[in-house]
């Protein structure tokens, strides 16, 4: 089981998540793997992933491109 995964069964234990609740990430391979997937639908979450090389705003208003 990933670090992800350990860290969603934590957070489902110790919080109240919201039925349908998003869960948004980046493309990674621990994100978009199988047994991640079934993680998130065993706790009613939705799953989002980020497009390949779209523009990131972070804090503070400055912008980021992908590589």
């Amino acid at each position: 089981m990933f670090a992800i995964q350990q860290a969603i069964e934590m957070a489902a234990r110790n919080y109240s998540l919201a039925e349908g609740a998003v869960f948004h990430s980046d493309r990674g391979s621990n994100y978009t793997s199988c047994e991640f997937a079934k993680t998130l639908k065993m706790h009613n979450l939705r799953q989002s992933v980020g497009r390949t090389g779209i523009l990131r705003q972070c804090d503070g208003g400055v912008v980021f491109r992908r590589a």
